[in-house]
């Protein structure tokens, strides 16, 4: 399946000297009414995602919105080509939980330090339904627009706050992180977006720290991850340049993809169509 990311030449120059890519915290996108629906602990703070569109045909509004009319790209990547996945050994950070239930092994496309580190902890997949799992800790989700989608979520989202046999109060929440995420309302249709999600938690040493994130006093401080990319995604990548290209970002486009034979640099189907 073939996926399109619309961005600028800067953006390209750092995928293809870093050989990653960015996933950003859902609550950084520029979509305010995606985080709305939550008032105090929002789990979307901790998911984070990378985003596309399917659509082959050129959309003006991308362009315009997250490239540059004169100056941008559109990188085309093959989905199943996209992201290395290895076995990945991690170490849990020091904590004083009594025990610390999680696998020292992951088939994964995130390094160690990004599976777990004294910031969050990312979530394995687990069991959900219409899940296209592409490791343990990456999925792709299409986005599915809806106007009410704000009621699935505090449908899916319980808060429970239960007393000890201390007296004292200890909060919980009770969702499925992978229900969330991949939500929109119409207005944002003309994207035809989908997804690449990674769901993480904060890294807890002790029950306090669990009681201080579930009552919203805690955030994450990352705000990015950072997933290499495979050898194989440049094998199969496109890059079309945008609508009113001049001479010098051709120029850029075509510097940045000198050691890169194998990557196709083409003129926009809209060149010269818009003034």
């Amino acid at each position: 399946m073939k996926l399109y990311y619309y961005t600028t030449i800067d953006t390209l120059a750092l995928i293809l000297d870093s050989k990653a890519i960015r996933f950003t915290r859902l609550d950084l996108f520029d979509d305010l009414k995606e985080t709305e629906p939550f008032v105090g602990y929002n789990p979307l703070k901790q998911i984070f995602a990378l985003c596309h569109t399917k659509d082959d045909t050129e959309n003006i509004p991308l362009w315009k919105m997250y490239s540059s009319m004169d100056t941008g790209v559109r990188i085309e990547f093959d989905k199943d080509k996209m992201f290395d996945i290895k076995f990945v050994k991690i170490a849990i950070p020091t904590h004083n939980l009594e025990y610390f239930d999680i696998p020292l092994c992951y088939v994964s496309s995130l390094i160690d330090s990004q599976i777990i580190n004294t910031d969050y902890i990312t979530i394995p997949i687990g069991t959900c339904e219409d899940i296209d799992a592409i490791c343990n800790h990456v999925i792709y989700k299409d986005i599915i627009y809806n106007d009410n989608f704000t009621t699935i979520y505090k449908d899916n989202f319980k808060v429970i706050d239960e007393k000890g046999s201390d007296g004292k109060v200890s909060r919980k929440t009770s969702h499925t992180p992978q229900k969330f995420g991949f939500y929109k309302t119409n207005y944002w249709k003309f994207q035809q977006e989908s997804r690449f999600l990674i769901y993480t938690y904060p890294f807890c040493s002790n029950q306090s720290d669990f009681d201080e994130v579930v009552s919203d006093g805690r955030d994450l401080k990352t705000m990015y991850i950072d997933v290499n990319l495979s050898e194989k995604c440049f094998e199969n990548m496109k890059i079309r340049l945008s609508p009113n290209a001049n001479k010098s970002a051709k120029l850029l486009v075509k510097a940045l993809l000198r050691d890169y034979p194998k990557i196709i640099s083409e003129n926009s189907q809209l060149n010269g169509c818009i003034r």
